[in-house]
């Protein structure tokens, strides 16, 4: 939740210093040109500064839909202009929305990776800052056990599909139906984006993050899973490991073994 104050009016009143009576004389007034208290008589003064201001609450919320553990269902009001909906149907279609405003160029980047972080700490690791990299690393986890230990990340939407993001640039909003075969293929598509521009020497040390944030119904369980089955063995693609990132820690798996931490 954010609070914003806005400072509206603001007034200052003068008191007798020693009875207390309100006086019309201004706050600041010097003693030589001040009248006697009409109370007590006393030229002592104490003064009250009054400040009336606006505030606007907001805040976010998000709500998780599962079934026997397994995430099926999953909703966010606005944050930073966007919210997000996403349904898995009986028939394992995934139903999801985004409305608000496109994401610009790179803003989630340091987000991705701090969730990522918080993802592998759960698993036993123990990283501690997230920091901007430079080329193909986008950002770079330090451990608190050895500073000389990090891990090396590269951000990719997990649809680069520009139809999606142009739709909600123009109208605001996004609606997509996808089969599971649909979404593994576009994940192996973006997979693909990056294995094809980044050298095998820099790949074998690099962790590919896919930045599901605003995607949150790629990360439901049956659809790693599913993709695991299908694509596990081919997806590190040269990669240390692959690992798509929703919104939170519980939405965040990794793809490329069956055997996912």
């Amino acid at each position: 939740m954010s609070v914003t104050v806005k400072d509206n009016t603001s007034e200052r009143r003068a008191y007798c210093g020693s009875c207390g009576r309100l006086l019309s004389d201004p706050p600041n007034l010097p003693q030589a040109d001040r009248q006697a208290c009409p109370g007590c008589g006393s030229l002592s003064r104490s003064s009250e500064a009054i400040c009336y201001e606006t505030i606007k609450l907001s805040g976010s919320y998000e709500e998780l839909h599962e079934r026997q553990d397994k995430a099926i269902g999953y909703s966010e009001s606005e944050r930073k202009g966007r919210s997000t909906n996403a349904t898995l149907q009986p028939d394992d279609k995934l139903d999801f929305s985004i409305k608000g405003i496109s994401p610009r160029g790179e803003e989630n980047t340091i987000s991705v990776c701090e969730i990522l972080k918080q993802r592998l700490n759960q698993a036993g690791a123990n990283y501690t800052t997230v920091s901007p990299g430079n080329g193909p690393v986008d950002c770079i986890l330090a451990s608190t056990n050895n500073p000389n230990e990090c891990l090396e990340i590269q951000v990719v939407n997990a649809i680069t599909n520009q139809d999606l993001w142009k739709q909600l640039n123009l109208t605001g909003s996004s609606t997509r139906s996808l089969t599971l075969e649909e979404i593994c293929t576009e994940l192996h598509n973006s997979i693909m984006l990056k294995a094809n521009h980044i050298p095998q020497s820099i790949r074998k040390s690099l962790i590919l993050a896919l930045d599901a944030t605003l995607l949150p119904g790629l990360c439901f369980d049956k659809i790693i899973h599913f993709f695991q089955e299908k694509e596990g063995v081919w997806a590190g693609f040269g990669f240390l490991s692959i690992w798509l990132v929703g919104p939170n820690p519980r939405l965040t798996g990794r793809l490329d073994s069956i055997h996912s931490i």
